[in-house]
């Protein structure tokens, strides 16, 4: 956006696409060293996308199916938490690498209430958001009116 307000695009990159009827692109966090990580959700994959040069953005190597992913937390600068609401999991990925690839170091699974977000109230306690829906149900698009909250353990 420039200083007038007026929005322009920062990215359009054909891996970032997604096929029609799936979610793609879903969560988003900064890291202080300067690039966002991105979640694609139908493909279950973690984008780095510097933010000097977004074209120049790399697929994290994770050996850990992410598929559903959802909402990201960074927690530090090498700890991510993340949940896949297909999987009903969040999962703890730590990198040593920048985020070049990173390894799952932790799973906790949520009851299958299609988990979406994340929110941190301390350096020890996460929390997850549920719609209450199950997968189906969710790929149905029905109104959702009840919602609950859960303290993530790992």
């Amino acid at each position: 956006m420039d200083v007038q307000g007026v929005a322009s695009i920062f990215l359009e990159n054909a891996q970032l696409a997604a096929p029609a009827g799936s979610f793609g692109l879903n969560g988003i966090v900064y890291h202080p060293d300067g690039y966002l990580l991105v979640a694609k959700s139908d493909e279950g994959a973690i984008f780095k996308i510097p933010l000097t040069n977004p074209a120049e953005l790399t697929k994290v190597t994770i050996s850990q199916d992410l598929k559903g992913i959802d909402g990201m937390l960074l927690l530090d600068n090498t700890t991510l938490h993340v949940v896949t609401n297909a999987q009903a999991k969040v999962y703890r990925l730590t990198t040593a690498t920048a985020w070049t690839a990173a390894t799952a170091t932790g799973t906790f699974t949520t009851p299958p209430q299609y988990p979406t977000t994340l929110a941190r109230r301390s350096a020890s306690e996460t929390y997850v958001l549920y719609s209450n829906l199950n997968a189906l149900q969710a790929k149905q698009n029905p109104p959702v009116s009840q919602f609950s909250i859960a303290k993530v353990k790992f």
